[in-house]
């Protein structure tokens, strides 16, 4: 089974390593990659069952990560969600 995701980065040179990083694990997908809180939540508002998992930067250039996480769980409450930071 394929576990979709989410990624919430707003370093464009992280993205690739974390989708490698993801794709390395195991069967994990990067569906989209967003920059902002906003543009998490929006992308979260439009695909309520389209992720089985988001990882978010703590620290973004607009808003933050953990803005993200309420409305992650409220989305889809038996989704996952993972915080990092650099």
């Amino acid at each position: 089974m394929t576990i979709r995701v989410l990624l919430v980065e707003d370093d464009r040179r992280v993205h690739g390593l974390m989708a490698d990083l993801l794709s390395s694990i195991g069967d994990l997908q990067v569906l989209a990659t967003v920059r902002t809180e906003a543009e998490a939540i929006l992308w979260l508002a439009e695909n309520p069952d389209g992720w089985d998992l988001v990882v978010i930067d703590l620290i973004l250039a607009t808003g933050t990560g953990m803005g993200v996480v309420p409305k992650s769980r409220a989305s889809r409450s038996d989704g996952k969600v993972v915080v990092i930071s650099n």
